[in-house]
Formats: structure tokens, C-alpha cells, sequence
């Protein structure tokens, strides 16, 4: 019925345009998973109508990725896709795993102000399964609890048309 190009990040991908225009040209709509990295990327999608639907995962505070997120990340360039995103006529979300250390209710109230008025901000579980490096949950818990979740949540949706948790 669709399509998800989804990563890694997809818009490291030089001929991810050709793609999209070749996927739109078959009549599917297309859904692009994004961690909000490349905003001139998104602009330009946004701009060929080639996108339906764009989730943006907020892994924490834009200006906290580094370095526990990525040593090169930008906060700039996440807030900039952000804005992109919101003020596009394509339908979205943003969504931020919950995982300590990363996101506390500081962290969740900092997001939650940055994207102030989108229409759905998701919440989502972290699941203790693949991951990539395993040792550094070793000592810590780093799920939240059902109730945890909504503690966040409900400083979340002061600042957000609609939060869920997923």
C-alpha cells in the first residue's frame, strides 16, 4: 500500500530523490523515518512533493547529542528539519525513545518546548534487544516503567497538540 524508507539514515543516501520520484511514479505513497540530520535534505523532498508522511525521532535535547549521541551532529540542523517538518503541508511526527541517561523530564520538557504545537509527539519504549553496544546498559536500567512513561507524557502534552506512548 506503501512505502517506508526508513535506515540508518536514508538521507545519506545520494540517490534517495531518484528513489522517491521512482517509488511516487508507481503510485505509493512514501513514509520517511528520519533523525533530522540533513534539513536541506528533507527541504528538498518536502519541496518535490515526494514525501506523505515524515517520523522524526528526537533521540534527546538537539543540543545534548554530543557526545553521548554523535560526535558530529548539529543541533542547529535538527532544529532547522524541525521547522521544516512543521511548517510543510506533509503529515508527521516526532517521536523520542525514552532511554536513560538520554531523556529524562528535563530533557522530555526541552523537546516538548522546541516542538511546541505539533500536531503528535509519540513517546516511545525502549526495548533492551539489539542493540549495538550492549555493554553500556550494563549497570544502568534503561527502560522507564509504564508510569514513568506517563509522568513524561504528561509534561509532554502541555507544550503538544497529542502525545501517545508507543
Amino acid at each position: 500500500d506503501g512505502v517506508v524508507i526508513t535506515g540508518g539514515e536514508p538521507t545519506l543516501q545520494q540517490d534517495l530523490m531518484y528513489l522517491c520520484k521512482e517509488i511516487k511514479n508507481m503510485g505509493f505513497p512514501i513514509k520517511l523515518d528520519t533523525n533530522g540530520s540533513r534539513p536541506q535534505v528533507i527541504k528538498r523532498l518536502i519541496d518535490e512533493c515526494l514525501l506523505d508522511y515524515i517520523a522524526m525521532d528526537i533521540k534527546t535535547d538537539p543540543f545534548h547529542y554530543p557526545p553521548s549521541i554523535t560526535r558530529n551532529c548539529n543541533p542547529h540542523a535538527i532544529i532547522s528539519t524541525i521547522q521544516i517538518i512543521m511548517e510543510s503541508d506533509v503529515a508527521y511526527e516526532f517521536r523520542t525513545t525514552c532511554v536513560k541517561p538520554f531523556v529524562d523530564l528535563e530533557i522530555i520538557e526541552k523537546i516538548a518546548k522546541t516542538i511546541k504545537g505539533v500536531t503528535l509527539y509519540v513517546l516511545q519504549h525502549f526495548r533492551n534487544g539489539r542493540i549495538l553496544h550492549p555493554e553500556f546498559f550494563r549497570k544502568v536500567e534503561a527502560a522507564y516503567t509504564e508510569d514513568e512513561l506517563m509522568h513524561l507524557k504528561s509534561v509532554a502534552e502541555k507544550w503538544v497538540k497529542k502525545c501517545i506512548i508507543r
